[in-house]
């Protein structure tokens, strides 16, 4: 499993970190990090446009036409912090 991102130290992540399915538009990534973190009861640390940068960033080989090439896990941890997983690159 790769990581992108780093956890911050000492914040726990609550609940189940969300999977996306490879296919899966980019907004429907973004839009389930700010679902998966009201559920949770986390205020996600970035603003619409700063987390499609933060995201952007660590997924840049994943999204081909908006769509991403490879399922990702999300993590969100209790200070609103947000890591990438795949298996797959």
């Amino acid at each position: 499993m790769k990581l992108f991102g780093s956890r911050a130290s000492g914040a726990a992540c609550r609940g189940r970190p969300p999977s996306i399915a490879s296919g899966a538009r980019f907004d429907e990534l973004v839009t389930s990090v700010y679902s998966h973190g009201n559920e949770a009861g986390i205020e996600i640390a970035y603003c619409s446009p700063e987390l499609c940068r933060h995201l952007y960033g660590f997924l840049e080989e994943c999204p081909k036409q908006n769509e991403l090439k490879t399922a990702i896990d999300v993590e969100i941890t209790n200070d609103g912090g947000v890591s990438v997983f795949t298996e797959n690159f």
